[in-house]
């Protein structure tokens, strides 16, 4: 069996920006500028000061942190009764600035984020590479609950390629796409893809 670490912090795993994404989440949320490190602290249970971390060092707190601001946010975003989000749209979002399609016009022009350019013949090499894998594991992506954690592991991969420009075909790459696969079917909590 193949033993994978995993990270207590979700900043191992987070991109630049995060505290801007933040900001346009609490936004939308309704929380003015004046006061969001307070609102957060009342969320997460941390002081003022810890909060502060995530705007001075653009990083996300621990996951049990994470878990708790997120679960939050999707509830005051989905009470606004003006848009309708996930735990999985909102954490896409903060960790990978993955769009969320009914928050889209209102965070849009609040932001700018850091866009990783991806080359969609690339991405689609990576999407090639990841389902022929899947299909030497006898998985098949495209049924059931698979379909949506399939479309997290595809954008967090190409996400990763982008940035890391492994050799697809490279025993390390296999490991990670086998890693992911076989803990997307073992279990429905999709934070790890974080």
């Amino acid at each position: 069996m193949l033993k994978m670490d995993t990270p207590k912090s979700a900043s191992s795993l987070a991109t630049k920006d995060f505290s801007v994404r933040l900001d346009a989440l609490m936004e939308a949320a309704g929380y003015r500028k004046h006061g969001r490190l307070t609102a957060i602290s009342r969320m997460t249970g941390l002081t003022v000061g810890s909060v502060r971390l995530f705007y001075v060092e653009d990083r996300p707190p621990k996951n049990e942190t994470l878990t708790l601001l997120i679960d939050h946010l999707v509830k005051e975003l989905n009470d606004t009764k003006k848009h309708a989000v996930s735990y999985s749209d909102v954490r896409g979002y903060l960790l990978d600035g993955i769009e969320i399609p009914s928050l889209s016009a209102s965070i849009a022009s609040k932001t700018v984020i850091t866009q990783i350019a991806i080359d969609p013949i690339y991405a689609s090499q990576v999407i090639l590479a990841i389902h022929a894998i899947a299909k030497d594991m006898d998985i098949d992506l495209n049924s059931g609950s698979m379909l949506i954690k399939n479309h997290l592991i595809e954008s967090r991969l190409i996400r990763y390629c982008t940035i890391n420009k492994p050799d697809l075909e490279s025993k390390e790459f296999q490991t990670i796409v086998t890693s992911m696969l076989n803990i997307a079917q073992s279990t429905d909590d999709l934070t790890f893809l974080s």
